[in-house]
């Protein structure tokens, strides 16, 4: 019995010995001598320039100088070499940069890979490795030709588009929303309310880092009411019965150029002894107004005034008016100097200072609108006449000259 136990206990123990062996040697048929991945890039969206970097290991992996080898496959099943170099293992750095992670893995560096010189879209890359054939050190067992795992990439090097949509352009005293859509990635906003003049970029990136930008800039939002003054007196008294002429306003905006203004009444009775008030109402472009007030008294004259009746027609200023007159150009304000050849369908501030002169000398040219037109050219016809020039209607250096006597 105690021999029958002895056989069986060897007879298990060979068994044992035999099946270890067999999984060292299954084990050692199915290791690769020689493994390789790419570290660098990883799978996902590439664009611009990016590091090709592979990690090589293996337990066969000996001293040596190996050839790496990268390459891409598009859609089409197209193969484009990106690049080739040669990595040194198990030696000090030197020019050739390799790095030793862990006893027997190294990390090789590649090449700068520009992705640009490929178009854009979905690729498969790859490294593969083989030693050099002028490296005697290698051993001769590892000949051939060892190939990562393919990744998945999207080369990327279009910059996303932003659409910005239609806004106000227009003179306003309300804020301006402005929106914005890109045809890919994500925007850093979508829009943008603005509550004053000022600038604001939209940003789009998109997966592969690509970015635009786009600024809009607003400079039309104007909450300023015009400064509307008067020139001339305020109160002003005038004779019942006497032809009064208004001696103007003057009117400016912060950011508008061109600003109606409107006069109510346009015409008083000076027949009417009292207390007559107009009105004067500046707006701008954006709606914001400004009002002023001149009053009129209408008083009798006890003794060599006129009896006969008359009317006030206020003088208009043309619209458009140009806000900030210079200096010695501000209407209704000192002897003004006449610089301009003028003519009929003339038109400005030159205009209506003639037009104002006219009517000053008896020669009516009708409200000074600062327009020349039939009124004020037979107005200047009748100047020029009775200043002994020729009646040709047109203001030029003889004319020029007399008006500004």
């Amino acid at each position: 019995m105690k021999k029958y136990i002895l056989f069986v206990f060897v007879l298990v123990f060979s068994f044992l010995i035999a099946g270890s062996a067999l999984a060292q040697l299954t084990t050692a048929t199915t290791t690769e001598p020689i493994s390789i991945f790419l570290t660098s890039p990883s799978s996902g969206y590439l664009r611009g320039e990016v590091d090709l970097i592979a990690t090589i290991s293996g337990v066969e992996l000996e001293k040596g100088i190996w050839v790496l080898t990268s390459e891409a496959k598009n859609e089409t099943e197209d193969i484009s070499l990106i690049a080739k170099n040669e990595c040194k293992i198990g030696a000090e750095v030197t020019t050739l940069f390799s790095s030793a992670m862990t006893e027997g893995e190294y990390k090789c560096f590649i090449a700068v890979w520009d992705t640009t010189l490929l178009s854009d879209g979905k690729y498969e890359i790859w490294v593969s490795a083989s030693p050099s054939v002028s490296e005697a050190s290698v051993s001769s067992k590892l000949e051939g030709v060892y190939k990562s795992e393919p990744i998945s990439v999207v080369i990327d090097n279009t910059l996303p588009v932003i659409t910005i949509d239609p806004y106000n352009t227009d003179f306003t005293n309300q804020d301006i929303k402005v929106t914005a859509s890109t045809n890919e990635g994500e925007l850093n906003a979508s829009s943008y309310l603005f509550t004053k003049n000022g600038s604001f970029t939209f940003i789009a990136k998109d997966l592969a880092g690509n970015i635009t930008e786009k600024t809009v800039t607003i400079n039309n939002i104007d909450r300023e009411a015009p400064v509307l003054k008067l020139l001339g007196e305020n109160p002003v008294s005038v004779a019942r019965g006497s032809f009064y002429r208004d001696a103007g306003y003057n009117v400016t905006d912060n950011l508008d150029n061109i600003i109606t203004v409107k006069m109510e009444p346009v015409t008083i009775n000076t027949n009417e002894v009292g207390e007559h008030t107009i009105t004067y109402t500046a707006t701008d472009r954006a709606g914001n107004s400004a009002t002023i007030s001149r009053t009129v008294n209408v008083i009798r004259v006890r003794s060599g005034g006129s009896s006969s009746g008359g009317s006030y027609i206020a003088p208009v200023i043309s619209n458009p008016i140009v806000a900030n007159p210079m200096a010695g150009q501000v209407l209704g304000a000192e002897k003004f100097n006449f610089t301009l050849w003028l003519k009929y369908g003339s038109r400005g501030n030159e205009v209506m200072e003639l037009q104002k002169f006219l009517n000053n000398a008896g020669h009516d040219c009708g409200i000074a609108d600062g327009i020349f037109g039939p009124k004020t050219k037979a107005a200047v016809i009748k100047f020029q006449l009775a200043n002994g020039l020729a009646g040709d209607s047109i203001v030029g250096p003889l004319t020029r000259a007399v008006l500004n006597k």
